[in-house]
């Protein structure tokens, strides 16, 4: 077993490497969001106290890209010049570490950073006029996860250390400001140094100690709808409307989430839908949860992926993974407690076609993205020295995590059991961590006889599939499945075969197509008839759309190519655009390469790297 102290020492920062370094307890933030330059200028205070109570004589920042103009500290308010260092950059994907000498003190220091972050920040993405939906004005929103917070403001960037936060951001008007956090106050300000026309200034609040990569802000044209006295959602005004209809359905969610794992601890639950380049399909930044718009199908058939950001509000923001080499806990216990909140407000087949989703998603990825022996098959993989934790991202985290659950609930002997310690778990480690090692002893407490069933290491650290596949209602799998065999013998569409489907059921009936399709592709005239009689021509809902578009592909069908040359652009989510691209790069690689160059820029950074990647250019 390789866990132990060790995994305090976080392989993706530079920080925490030596025992006299303070921790940052509370980030007070004072911005001003310059769209001119596309840089955030200002400075950042650091309440730095002891850690594992020992003396510190210094405080060390994870950075990236930034210009760092001074460092004090603050005595009586005072600010009095402060040496600093930086470490040797040993991996860039880390960064540099920032390394400011402590005077001695009592209790606290408060340290100050005067800084700007590049135009070219990580975590930062700045839209064009022509990239919102209005074109008449410029957006700006973060994406700190996994290691780029530390592009956008100075801090230990770990999920091992957790901390307040306030912020005071100057942006121009009309635009506006949203945070990961509670609004405390908004006024008019005058327009900053070297800044002209009428500017506003926002203030947030994050009472509840989060690790850095959930400090997140958006700024542009937004309004908002209430969904509930604590649920809101913000968005571009010409899709404000769909939003709230769309996600109308939020505070159920929410409420049902709480009756699975207990008090929800953070006041508000707004969604903020963001422009079609944000690369996931959510972030669980507490208080605000970013949302893409591909999630806008008309019918409410893809919102399931709230509950999912909604569980993270306990696991995950609440109970925080130490190290993103235990990822899993984060996402595999959101996967368990999302697919209990549908497995509650939509019954047990609807869990099952969820189930069966999460199960080939994880075929794929494990059998054709990385292969069985892969190390980032495993759930705790060990991450190489100075590695990228976006390199190992995949679904295997969360389905295999989700399948190891499950194991651990059936063991534990059912729901009825393992509910309890369920809430127990979130409450006992809330504002904290987790690991393998705390899972493994909490569980052994709740249940020695079940524990001792548990190949623990085998589960943590061997690659490949879990050792137990989840069990689920398989009704509607069946049917879909039926169905699609039924298609593949010869048999026409027709439309009373779908009559009152999910979308979950039709994702299963794609989805088997597409397994059959990797031996023997389907017809164009196959493809025809499906696409007219089931209404996946012009489907507006994503899921569909780009599960067919896989299958005309691969079938050579030059509608199918030209929508998924159009879809893997005009958004970024890169559960589609990486996907869509590997695909057209088997059909038409020059097609495909020539649509990226000229999209590139309309991608947020992650995702352009990693197609880029992909594409070999």
């Amino acid at each position: 077993f390789f866990f132990g102290s060790s995994m305090s020492l976080d392989p993706s920062s530079n920080c925490f490497k030596s025992a006299d370094e303070a921790r940052v307890s509370h980030y007070a933030v004072h911005w001003v969001v310059d769209f001119q330059t596309h840089v955030l200028r200002g400075h950042c205070d650091y309440t730095c106290v002891p850690r594992d109570g020992i003396p510190p004589t210094q405080v060390v920042l994870d950075t990236s890209g930034l210009t760092i103009h001074g460092v004090f500290v603050l005595q009586d308010s005072v600010e009095c010049t402060a040496a600093y260092s930086w470490d040797e950059v040993t991996y860039p994907a880390l960064g540099q570490g920032l390394r400011i000498p402590l005077p001695d003190f009592a209790g606290q220091a408060v340290v100050r950073v005067k800084y700007s972050t590049s135009s070219e920040a990580s975590a930062l993405q700045w839209l064009t006029l022509a990239q919102t939906k209005s074109g008449k004005h410029p957006f700006l929103f973060s994406q700190c996860e996994a290691i780029h917070a530390r592009s956008m403001v100075p801090c230990q960037d770990s999920p091992s250390n957790k901390a307040t936060y306030r912020a005071i951001v100057q942006v121009p008007k009309p635009l506006v400001c949203v945070m990961s956090a509670v609004d405390e106050a908004t006024a008019d300000c005058a327009a900053p140094e070297g800044s002209s026309g009428e500017w506003a200034q926002y203030q947030w609040y994050q009472k509840v100690p989060v690790a850095s990569y959930l400090i997140a802000i958006a700024v542009g044209e937004l309004e908002c709808r209430d969904l509930s006295p604590r649920c809101r959602v913000w968005a571009e005004p010409a899709v404000v409307e769909a939003s709230a209809w769309e996600f109308a359905e939020t505070e159920q969610y929410l409420r049902t989430a709480e009756d699975v794992c207990g008090e929800y601890r953070w006041g508000r639950y707004d969604l903020l839908i963001l422009p079609p380049s944000f690369p996931y399909g959510g972030m669980e930044n507490p208080c605000l949860t970013f949302v893409t718009p591909t999630l806008i199908a008309g019918d409410r058939s893809l919102t399931n992926v709230v509950a999912h950001e909604i569980a993270h509000s306990w696991s995950g923001n609440l109970v925080t993974n130490r190290t993103w080499e235990c990822f899993w806990l984060n996402e595999g216990f959101t996967v368990f407690v999302e697919r209990k909140i549908v497995l509650r407000m939509f019954g047990a087949r609807e869990y099952g076609l969820h189930c069966a989703s999460g199960w080939r998603d994880l075929e794929t990825a494990i059998r054709q993205d990385f292969g069985e022996t892969h190390s980032y098959t495993a759930l705790t993989p060990k991450l190489a020295e100075g590695a990228d934790p976006d390199d190992a991202f995949s679904c295997v985290p969360y389905e295999k995590g989700f399948a190891f659950v499950c194991h651990l609930e059936r063991l534990a002997g059912g729901d009825g059991a393992f509910g309890p310690f369920l809430k127990a778990y979130f409450d006992d480690l809330a504002y904290g961590h987790t690991d393998p090692p705390m899972l493994r002893d909490r569980y052994t407490a709740a249940f020695p006889e079940a524990a001792a069933q548990v190949d623990w290491d085998h589960w943590f650290l061997a690659p490949g599939f879990p050792a137990e596949k989840p069990a689920y209602d398989n009704s509607g799998v069946e049917q879909a499945n039926a169905l699609a065999r039924r298609l593949l013998d010869g048999a026409s569409p027709q439309a009373e075969d779908v009559k009152g489907w999910t979308a979950a059921e039709h994702i299963v009936l794609l989805d088997a197509l597409e397994v059959s399709a990797e031996a023997q592709p389907l017809s164009v005239a196959q493809l025809d008839a499906l696409g007219a009689t089931y209404g996946y021509n012009g489907s507006l809902n994503s899921e569909l759309r780009h599960r067919f578009d896989l299958l005309g592909i691969r079938s050579g069908r030059e509608a199918n190519i030209a929508d998924a040359l159009d879809f893997a652009t005009s958004q970024g989510r890169m559960k589609f655009t990486r996907v869509l691209f590997k695909a057209l790069k088997k059909v038409v690689p020059e097609r495909a390469r020539e649509q990226f160059r000229k999209n590139e820029a309309r991608l947020h950074p992650i995702c352009a790297k990693m197609v880029a990647r992909d594409l070999e250019v």
